[in-house]
């Protein structure tokens, strides 16, 4: 039994429980709904630049907020515009560029 004064910590400690798992359900729920969602609008903006600017041959990977760019490209110039539009798009937290310039020659 508790002593004249005392009070029972019990309810507290449930509610202070209750808190931090409905905290980590929102958490697992926002991996697995909403990430891939946000991952699927960052790639469609990213393609849609690249192709606007006339870019096509670029294989787009997101994960999370982080952007890789593969592939083959013409020119050193075409490498920097992609990879210059894609840092400009807002949403992005880091770009990796694995772009390769092979010159297309008519032999």
């Amino acid at each position: 039994m508790l002593a004249e004064g005392e009070t029972s910590k019990s309810p507290l400690t449930l509610l202070l429980l209750i808190g931090i798992l409905v905290i980590a359900t929102l958490v697992v729920i926002s991996n697995y709904f909403l990430r891939p969602g946000l991952e699927l609008s960052i790639k469609d903006e990213v393609h849609g630049g690249l192709i606007d600017s006339g870019i096509k041959t670029v294989k787009v990977s997101v994960e999370g907020r982080n952007v890789l760019l593969e592939g083959f490209i013409p020119t050193h110039e075409d490498r920097k515009r992609a990879e210059n539009i894609v840092n400009n798009i807002s949403g992005i937290s880091q770009v990796k560029s694995q772009l390769v310039v092979k010159n297309q020659t008519n032999d």
